[in-house]
């Protein structure tokens, strides 16, 4: 995927250059029906080759479509925005010089071709750009309404070009303008980062395949010589290509159009709607235009403003049936819509050349217009009504291809239809109307699907209802197969004899299941019951504290207290844990009279949090908690790197938390809460945690929930995706300690609901994330514009598993020069407790390793990493299909699917997570013991926090990933990887093993290197190491290392 960096114009400029780019198609498209006859004259065109002028364009842009905007996933949406916009430029150039029947057909299919190009990564370009969702939908709006704009406007301009100078100065302005509107472009649209661009896989064969197949058909149908060779042998190479593609996209990973998204018959039918509608569009403007300028003798400019009331009265109504749509439903505006579009083409049908326009065309275009708007709205709502939100845009797009497509078809029949009427009966008129009454009968026909296989609302309720409460988990009792449940191997064997557990895949599957309720050996044949969470992540209890409350007389509240703190909710040391004493720890510029906390009882913190955490079976704290909790306690800034799954969390909550509570029950601080009868208050917290994912943010709210219980500090979490207004409902109750995703956070600030004025500790986790995601403006921003005191009484810290130079660079200029540094381990390394597996698997073969290394190792809960949201989709369906019980999360999803999700994997209902990188950092998730890396990761920070998802505080856990040539840029960190953590290194890597690999400490830049003016006031540079000795700087002059 491409992610667009920080604009470079305004928001509204961009969104103009998009909403022009669309004008311009759309203009382009109804100037050229208004000149249809005149073309027709002056370049000899046949009735049988008239409506290839339209088709040429149609069909190249809507089986492109898709293709389009996966080549702007794999090289950029700006670029592919860019060339789409010149290479229609170059091609209406062409159409304006063509002399002839056969250039000027050619050269619309080129010119359908850069439209395909430029309207998908229009539409991704917004959707980076607005990335609220209020926002994003208006600009959407925007955009759609511009395509009406340009309907009308182009209605206008196609007459009075073609009336005065001509109708090739169409394709010329076109040119003209499709050139300027790039160059503004280049420099108002922001550039694009690489993210994962080389794994962008295309299914070109099959967009040549479909295009090819379309073009045939209709060819065969526009012919209308039906006994010929040449009509028959085109039909049946059509058909047979339509047979191919389906085969194709049946086999390749990743198909330009899966066929799992035809499962739904409300889906299906909602195709055929858009199909038919997009043909009774087409075919209502090119015979009400034959017979204005043919029959009555209207000019090009008059025949333009007789179109009116078909183009503008969109600008209202199109927005009119979204908001009825909600109140009534889709099904009675698609009945009411469709029945009005074939009102109009039967009104227009009767007209001849004695009628006057008002009589007949104008109330046809009227009543036209209407239906136009009422069915193509209800129409796209239908078809996404039931689909899962993550499969919104790919919907969408086969939406748009089907209308596109299928209307190139529709028109070539009714042509071939009309023309034969024509032949037999000598009346031009004749033939006109007779495609009138096709459009009369295609509407007739939507309005019987609609009836037929659209429900109600009522109906629809009841089934997004269902969908809710099991939107986590596809499987039922009824839906296992029992083949698959047998290969799982024996219910009642959790550790199988190791010197049989060797697997075809080289893995061995003696891994112990931890999956509460779940038979071992089998994924699962079990009532899936109602597991979805039932509200939002903010909305789960914490504990009231009420102003009569005091620190002795707090009293417990048994069923929170079972609910925070059961066994099920937390992940607890393993097996290895001990092996976290061996660990290399450096602290640079600590405190010199600290020593590192053997035990919680130590580390002195106030009485409630005691408890908590010993509540929380927290015994012996790792070493990132020993080193810090003192450090931070004692009022220091921290820069902290450790390895995933060390418990970095509890290292900076539960020292913020043990002084915020000492402070207010001493009577140093006070809380805010809501004041009754005056409405919503402004949240003002003490304590501020910003972090990149809404899953991190929900799970460290978690942690707060418990850390807090039975304190008078009231933890609240605010993210996208959730609707504003339940979260500023949560504020207006108070908050002391905010977990908050930087977008979100932005949005509230900038709506007055939180107020950072009484901040003192400021955590930045995943510090290194939130800087590849491209927040470091919005977290610069956050710091220093919204209010916060930056005084000595603010104490920050950044937390991460890696720390690049970048991320240095910001904690000098957010931290005190006196900040601490710890090291936790080798930077950027990972964990002996995971077993590593590294396995060549070929592109194609991917699906089908996958499927034999779950059905051979007993059910885990497994962690399946894929790079782009369509992978995850299609993945999901597939294993789906197989009856595996998956869930699946990324960006893409609404918020309440992703932590539906979440809850059903961590409760083991659907024990298969499919994941992009959403979902690599800092989820903490219990007993999650197979991590496999389906698609391997261009970069070795990345693989070291997809496999860290297993493993978790001294667990055991294994990774398995599938490597190919593709991953060779990742050979040589990757090989160092699993040398670092005496993994077996496979064949295929052995080349890119260096012998004289090393594994240096030396992470932290120095001072010199990152600012010259860095001097704490502990200048002599002191330290602990894991065993508690000292050790300073003069021991090691460049590096960050340890010693005994």
């Amino acid at each position: 995927m491409v992610v667009p960096t920080a604009s470079k114009g305004p928001k509204w400029a961009i969104l103009l250059v998009f909403c022009l780019a669309q004008f311009l198609d759309v203009a382009n498209l109804s100037a050229v029906n208004i000149s249809l006859p005149t073309i027709k004259a002056e370049l000899h065109f046949t009735e049988s080759q008239l409506p290839w002028i339209v088709n040429a364009f149609t069909l190249t842009f809507g089986t492109f479509l898709l293709i389009g905007g996966k080549l702007g996933d794999k090289y950029g949406h700006k670029r592919l925005f860019l060339a789409g916009l010149l290479w229609f430029s170059i091609w209406s150039l062409v159409c304006g010089l063509s002399h002839s029947v056969i250039l000027l057909c050619i050269a619309r299919a080129m010119q359908g071709l850069g439209a395909a190009a430029t309207i998908p990564n229009a539409l991704a370009l917004i959707q980076f750009t607005y990335t609220e969702e209020v926002e994003k939908s208006r600009a959407l709006s925007v955009f759609s309404s511009s395509g009406a704009l340009g309907f009308g406007i182009g209605l206008v301009l196609g007459g009075v070009f073609t009336a005065t100078i001509g109708w090739k100065y169409i394709f010329y302005i076109s040119a003209i303008m499709g050139v300027l509107i790039a160059i503004v472009a280049y420099f108002l649209i922001p550039e694009s980062s690489k993210e994962h661009r080389a794994n962008v896989k295309l299914d070109i064969v099959g967009a040549i395949t479909i295009t090819v197949a379309l073009l045939a058909i209709v060819y065969a149908i526009s012919d209308g010589e039906w006994s010929s060779v040449r009509v028959i042998v085109c039909l049946v190479l059509g058909v047979l290509l339509l047979f191919l593609f389906v085969w194709i996209e049946k086999k390749v990973e990743s198909p330009m159009l899966p066929m799992s998204i035809f499962r739904t018959r409300m889906f299906t039918a909602m195709l055929i709607v858009g199909a038919l509608y997009q043909t009774w569009y087409l075919v209502y403007n090119l015979y009400c235009t034959l017979i204005f300028q043919e029959i009555m003798n209207y000019s090009a400019l008059n025949t333009a403003y007789a179109f009116f009331p078909l183009a503008f009265p969109g600008l209202v109504l199109n927005p009119l049936a979204g908001y009825m749509i909600p109140k009534v439903g889709s099904k009675p505006l698609l009945v009411f819509g469709t029945g009005c579009m074939a009102v109009s083409a039967a009104l227009f049908a009767i007209a001849d050349a004695d009628t006057s326009y008002w009589p007949l065309p104008f109330p046809s275009m009227c009543i036209g217009e209407i239906g136009i708007a009422m069915t193509y709205t209800s129409a796209m709502v239908a078809a996404l009504t039931m689909a899962k939100s993550d499969e919104h845009g790919l919907n969408s797009a086969v939406f748009s291809v089907a209308m596109q497509a299928g209307s190139g078809v529709g028109l070539a029949i009714t042509n071939a239809i009309s023309e034969a009427v024509i032949v037999a009966t000598g009346s031009h008129l004749k033939g006109y109307q007779v495609g009138l009454w096709i459009g009369f009968a295609v509407t007739l026909l939507c309005v019987g699907i609609t009836l037929v296989f659209v429900p109600s609302k009522a109906t629809l309720e009841k089934k997004k209802l269902a969908r809710a409460e099991a939107a986590s988990g596809k499987i039922t009792e009824d839906s296992v197969d029992p083949v698959l449940l047998e290969k799982g191997g024996a219910e009642d064997v959790v550790v199988q004899d190791e010197d049989k557990a060797k697997t075809k895949t080289g893995l061995d599957s003696s891994l112990p299941v931890f999956l509460a309720g779940y038979p071992v050996g089998k994924w699962g044949k079990r009532d899936m019951g109602s597991f979805a969470p039932l509200s939002w992540a903010s909305e789960q209890r914490i504990y009231e504290w009420k102003p009569t409350y005091t620190k002795e007389s707090a009293p417990r509240d048994e069923a929170l207290e079972k609910e925070l703190f059961s066994v099920e909710s937390r992940v607890n040391s393993g097996i290895h844990f001990k092996n976290y004493a061996e660990m290399e720890v450096a602290v640079r510029d600590g405190p010199p009279d600290l020593k590192p906390l053997e035990s919680f009882v130590d580390a002195g913190l106030e009485s409630t949090v005691e408890e908590n955490v010993a509540r929380m079976n927290y015994t012996e704290p790792t070493p990132i908690q020993r080193n810090a909790i003192p450090i931070l306690l004692k009022g220091y800034d921290l820069m902290a790197c450790a390895q995933t799954g060390s418990g970095k969390t509890a290292s900076y909550l539960v020292p913020i938390i043990s002084t915020l509570v000492r402070k207010v029950f001493a009577g140093r601080l006070s809380t805010v809460r809501r004041r009754p009868g005056q409405g919503y208050c402004k949240a003002t917290p003490l304590a501020l945690i910003i972090l990149p994912t809404r899953e991190l943010a929900i799970q460290i709210f978690e942690e707060a929930r418990r850390f807090t219980y039975r304190t008078p500090l009231r933890p609240l979490v605010v993210y996208g995706g959730c609707d504003t207004r339940i979260q500023r409902a949560q504020a207006a109750g108070g908050s002391d300690i905010l977990i908050a995703t930087p977008g979100r956070l932005k949005d509230m600030l900038e709506r007055q609901i939180i107020g950072l004025s009484s901040v003192r500790h400021l955590v930045l986790d995943e510090a290194d994330r939130m800087l590849d995601m491209g927040f470091e403006p919005q977290i610069r921003e956050l710091v220093y514009q919204s209010g916060m005191s930056r005084d000595e009484n603010l104490q920050t810290m950044m937390f991460s598993a890696t720390f690049p130079r970048q991320i240095q660079t910001l904690a000098r200029d957010f931290l005190k020069p006196d900040y601490c540094r710890i090291r936790i381990g080798r930077i950027g390394g990972t964990t002996s407790d995971i077993t590593q597996k590294v396995l060549y698997v070929e592109e194609f073969e991917k699906r089908d390793a996958l499927v034999q290394l779950l059905t051979e190792m007993p059910p885990a809960r497994t962690m399946i990493f894929v790079e782009t949201k369509r992978a995850a989709d299609n993945l999901d369906d597939y294993l789906y299909n197989k009856k595996f019980p998956t869930v699946s999360i990324h960006g893409d999803r609404d918020q309440r699917e992703r932590e539906a999700s979440l809850h059903a994997f961590k409760l083991g209902k659907s024990p298969i997570l499919i994941a992009t990188a959403v979902a690599s950092r800092g989820l903490d998730i219990k007993d999650v013991m197979h991590v496999i890396n389906y698609d391997m990761c261009g970069d070795i920070d990345e693989y070291v926090h997809r496999i860290g998802r297993t493993a978790r505080v001294g667990n055991p856990g294994r990774a398995t990933s599938f490597y190919n040539s593709r991953n060779d840029a990742i050979a040589p960190q990757l090989a160092k990887i699993l040398i670092e953590c005496k993994q077996e290194i496979p064949d295929f890597l052995q080349e890119f093993v260096d012998p004289n690999t090393t594994f240096e400490t030396h992470d932290f830049a120095e001072e010199e290197e990152v600012d010259q003016g860095h001097h704490g006031s502990h200048s002599q540079f002191a330290g602990v190491d894991a065993a508690g000795g000292t050790w300073d700087s003069a021991d090691d002059n460049s590096a960050f290392a340890s010693r005994d």
